[in-house]
């Protein structure tokens, strides 16, 4: 029989895996947004959306017995699916504003957030390798704030992307709990489609987004 990859490397590579469809996908929404196909809500909801319902059904499949849950589960779930919509809907914002690079770079200022809030609320020891690091991003955001002065860059999208930062950090520490509790794959469906459909009653929705959209798009000109 052979040997199984160990938790801890499948974690990576998901980890990696998830990294690169998040920047790809980052580069096509600008796309989107620099030809006024979509804003950042109408993308939020589409990917939220599509990314529920084909989970759900995945598993409706193949077990269709996991999706039984209770009310107080489907509040949790649908709590982490707000915060999965929360984490995408400022990053388009940010991405809309600025560009791919500097939304991501400020999104990532997460984990010295998270840091932060573990040392405060959770009594962390604090060592001398934690605080250079910490230090190292907050002058980066330091330095990318002082550029974006000078070039003219949108400090409303550089507040955007802080905004994400802080989203990501919420997501973060939230899924934490959740998946230690629940079945990561079950929370996910039920969060990703419930908060796509409440999105849809305050914003619904329009066929009329799709019609000067281009089924044919240059990603490199």
């Amino acid at each position: 029989m052979p040997n199984k990859l160990p938790n801890k490397l499948i974690g990576y590579l998901f980890i990696a895996i998830a990294a690169f469809l998040w920047g790809s996908f980052s580069v096509v929404a600008k796309v989107f947004f620099n030809e006024a196909y979509f804003d950042p809500l109408q993308i939020t909801q589409l990917r939220v959306f599509s990314s529920g319902l084909a989970l759900f059904l995945i598993i409706l499949v193949v077990n269709r017995e996991a999706l039984k849950i209770g009310i107080k589960t489907f509040g949790t779930y649908l709590l982490l699916g707000f915060t999965i919509l929360h984490v995408q809907l400022a990053l388009y914002v940010a991405i809309s504003l600025t560009d791919v690079s500097i939304a991501s770079f400020l999104q990532y200022l997460a984990p010295a957030m998270i840091f932060a809030y573990a040392v405060i609320f959770h009594r962390e020891p604090v060592r001398l390798k934690e605080i250079f690091i910490l230090s190292l991003a907050i002058a980066g955001m330091l330095f990318l704030i002082a550029s974006s002065i000078q070039n003219n860059l949108s400090m409303l999208g550089v507040i955007a992307g802080l905004w994400t930062a802080v989203a990501l950090s919420i997501y973060t520490l939230y899924s934490k709990r959740v998946v230690e509790k629940h079945n990561p794959w079950i929370a996910l469906a039920y969060g990703l489609l419930s908060i796509s459909l409440l999105s849809f009653l305050f914003s619904p929705p329009s066929p009329e987004m799709f019609d000067g959209f281009p089924y044919k798009i240059p990603l490199f000109p």
